[in-house]
């Protein structure tokens, strides 16, 4: 059986439409894919900045207890300005 002219562009008229169709869901499920991986990459992004502000956090506190431990015992080992000094 042959189709007529306008048969055959018919049929390939819905054939490019549903190509067309499968092109645009194909598209639109790689967007929203992409969408996902860049959520999820700022999400794990996002946590390692808040533990490495957190170390770093302690880390400051830590140097400013070792800093007035240090200074304090600079202080206590420096010898009192009114000890008198054995001239003998």
């Amino acid at each position: 059986m042959m189709l007529s002219e306008s048969e055959l562009i018919k049929q390939a008229r819905e054939e490019a439409r549903q190509i067309i169709q499968r092109a645009r869901r194909e598209e639109a499920n790689i967007i929203k894919n992409a969408y996902e991986y860049v959520d999820k990459v700022l999400i794990t992004l996002e946590e390692n900045l808040n533990n490495y502000l957190t170390i770093i956090d302690r880390a400051k506190k830590r140097i400013e207890e070792l800093k007035k431990e240090t200074l304090q015992l600079k202080i206590e080992e420096t010898p009192s300005e009114t000890t008198t000094v054995d001239k003998s």
